[in-house]
């Protein structure tokens, strides 16, 4: 049996991944024992910042994020600590790029969290902050001087090739 991939879903993945196609890809992945699934603080309270006031199919949308992030993810949840957060203020501090570095914080806690715990794999569909070249550049940069391996980062289409 192999290894299953450690994969981290950046918070813009929820909100697809109540379309049908999407939840299904992930379910699948998780349900093969292929993948395990992690949940990170900040993707969570991002999750919790939507409106309730949005509603789809007749439900509040940001609740139906929130289960569907507990029901994937199950008891494999982490909090931010200072470690975490010491590193992507590194990737911030390093980071020189047109993308204002508070947009972006989110995105460094979240590489930070999958580096320190050596997940294999991040899903986001955020090609223009946490998947452009030079935030990637940074990544590698710091990740290396301090003896971390960067995860991939991967659309769902791509991710879905993987399994």
């Amino acid at each position: 049996m192999s290894v299953p991939l450690r994969v981290l879903l950046d918070t813009n993945v929820y909100g697809i991944v109540v379309g049908k196609e999407t939840a299904v890809i992930l379910n699948n992945a998780r349900d093969s024992r292929k993948t395990i699934f992690y949940g990170f603080s900040v993707v969570r309270n991002e999750l919790r910042a939507v409106p309730t006031k949005w509603e789809n199919a007749g439900g509040n949308f940001r609740n139906l994020l929130l289960d569907y992030y507990d029901k994937l993810t199950g008891p494999h949840a982490f909090a931010s600590t200072k470690r975490i957060e010491f590193l992507a203020q590194e990737y911030s501090d390093f980071y020189s790029g047109g993308i204002s570095k508070r947009k972006l914080w989110n995105d460094f806690l979240i590489v930070a969290c999958a580096s320190v715990h050596e997940l294999d794999i991040i899903v986001s569909e955020d090609k223009h902050t946490m998947q452009s070249e030079l935030v990637l550049k940074v990544y590698n940069i710091i990740n290396a001087k301090n003896r971390l391996t960067t995860p991939t980062i991967h659309s769902i289409r791509v991710f879905e090739r993987l399994l």
